[in-house]
């Protein structure tokens, strides 16, 4: 999915991080909104989906100097 098929379907996302190559949204859902989900795009396609936690370690950034 690209990250603009997900903003056109995902409703209340929220940008919790934006690296160069990664960007991560919150999304709440369910009936009273109690639930989240964390999505993780790579250079503009989801890559990973997490819900509950947002765990900013399994995003790997190469630094180079």
């Amino acid at each position: 999915m690209s990250l603009e098929e997900f903003k056109d379907v995902a409703k209340y996302e929220q940008l919790v991080a934006m690296y160069k190559e990664y960007t991560v949204y919150k999304v709440k859902y369910g009936y009273e909104l109690e639930r989240t989900g964390y999505y993780y795009f790579k250079n503009g396609k989801l890559e990973r989906m997490d819900s509950e936690e947002y765990r900013p370690q399994v995003i790997k950034i190469n630094k180079t100097d």
